[in-house]
């Protein structure tokens, strides 16, 4: 032990007259007093062996005096200064329990410590628990709003992500957020309900949501904007070839593609390129129509010959098939221009393929670094490939 100096050994000497006094005369009025000037002193002494001795003491013996208090302050913050998280968290709880804290910003401050440690060391349980209390009886203070926020980012790792949605939800009454951060939530609402609610309904419902928020207030939110108008145009192209009269699916294939045309212009790079995709394939889809369709009478046709008939439709399902085609190739490249590798980039080679294997009798390969380019028979350049 160190040499103390005149003002140490006093304190030293006056500390162990009051612990001595607690000692003999434990039924004194006067003996907790003793106790707590005697660990006062031997703290201002330096003396952290006896410090901690007589904290333990304090908790063991009077663990609800209000001589207790520092103690379970001290022990708590000491465990906290260690980085012993789950016993900083332990006697913070303690102390709240003791009902010995009177004012309600530091009763706060207890319970709220204590829930964020246990957060920090992955104690979900006892984490939602003080997080509950302090959103269920601090309901004036900010940090109620961040315990509920806290509570749905515990339910969504748990994956329980109806309950993460109402909480979420109950945190958006309280707070004021962004329109931007809004979108993002209900992105992910919606995704949760079409993935592992099976809810499609509330899917459509917090997408439309988003649509429901000005555009012209959002900056990252546009993804997600985007995202909602894909997503709820999906079902159109869904049953799209399973339409069989040439009119309607005309009709219909021109609101398709205007919808996917709008999504195009809101300028977000992973959806627009998605919306080309789905462009071709309802082209293609059109295309596939009218090889389907079932040829008109001679008397519908007049003077024109069941021959110029077929001819003029090939024309136009050869059309549409080679729009389909540079829907896929802008597809591709947009992908490879702005590294946006997705899944419909890939789903837009597949179809590439299929249309080249079916339009072309040669395909031509040759490599370049890093790349191998695909051509058509005449040589002109589609689409790379990183290999």
């Amino acid at each position: 032990m160190p040499k103390l100096n005149m003002q140490q050994s006093l304190k030293m000497a006056a500390a162990l007259q009051y612990y001595d006094f607690y000692r003999y005369f434990p039924q004194s009025k006067l003996a907790n007093k003793a106790l707590f000037n005697s660990l006062v002193l031997y703290r201002k002494a330096g003396d952290i062996d006896k410090v901690k001795q007589l904290n333990l003491i304090i908790l063991e013996k009077h663990p609800k005096d209000e001589i207790a208090i520092s103690s379970y302050k001290e022990i708590a913050n000491n465990h906290n200064d260690a980085c012993e998280f789950d016993l900083a968290a332990e006697f913070y709880i303690k102390l709240y329990n003791t009902g010995l804290i009177k004012d309600e910003k530091e009763r706060l401050s207890l319970i709220y410590n204590s829930a964020k440690l246990y957060l920090l060391l992955q104690d979900y349980p006892n984490a939602e628990k003080y997080f509950a209390e302090i959103a269920r009886k601090f309901q004036k203070h900010d940090e109620a709003n961040d315990a509920i926020f806290e509570q749905a980012k515990i339910k969504e790792r748990q994956n329980n992500y109806k309950a993460a949605i109402d909480l979420y939800l109950k945190y958006f009454k309280r707070v004021q957020i962004s329109n931007d951060e809004l979108s993002y939530y209900f992105a992910k609402f919606a995704r949760w309900n079409k993935a592992f609610l099976d809810n499609e309904t509330l899917e459509k419902q917090y997408y439309r949501k988003i649509l429901n928020l000005p555009l012209k207030t959002l900056t990252s939110g546009i993804e997600f904007f985007a995202e909602a108008r894909f997503q709820l145009a999906e079902n159109s192209v869904q049953n799209f070839d399973t339409l069989k009269d040439v009119v309607t699916a005309q009709n219909q294939m021109q609101e398709i593609l205007h919808e996917y045309d709008e999504i195009i212009k809101i300028g977000d790079h992973k959806w627009g390129l998605a919306s080309l995709v789905r462009v071709g394939e309802v082209l293609e889809g059109f295309a596939n129509i009218l090889t389907n369709a079932p040829l008109p009478s001679q008397e519908e046709l007049g003077d024109a010959s069941i021959n110029d008939y077929k001819n003029e439709i090939q024309k136009v399902i050869d059309r549409h098939v080679k729009d389909a085609e540079s829907s896929y190739i802008n597809a591709i490249k947009q992908g490879e221009s702005k590294r946006i590798l997705t899944e419909f980039v890939y789903e837009a080679r597949t179809k590439l393929d299929v249309i080249l294997g079916h339009m072309t009798k040669t395909r031509c390969y040759w490599e370049k670094p890093n790349y191998v380019i695909i051509t058509d028979n005449t040589k002109q350049e589609l689409y790379y490939d990183k290999r």
